[in-house]
């Protein structure tokens, strides 16, 4: 939930080129986990700013997610 937020916060999300399956019966995998199939969607950030706070965040990040790579 905190995730979805904030990406909401710093993106516009927009359908991408091409159409989006909607419909039940297609649009998601089968099998243990069901989770929904590909689909056309970009993500642009809603300012220049919001562009340098999601930079910076990501740098300060770094150094923590280096320990999970192998």
């Amino acid at each position: 939930m905190v995730n979805m937020a904030k990406l909401a916060w710093g993106f516009d999300i927009a359908p991408g080129p091409g159409s989006i399956d909607v419909d039940i019966n297609t649009a998601y995998s089968d099998g243990f986990l069901t989770s929904p199939r590909k689909f056309p969607v970009t993500f642009k950030p809603r300012s220049e700013e919001h562009k340098l706070v999601i930079a910076n965040e990501y740098e300060a990040a770094k150094g923590f997610f280096a320990q999970f790579e192998r």
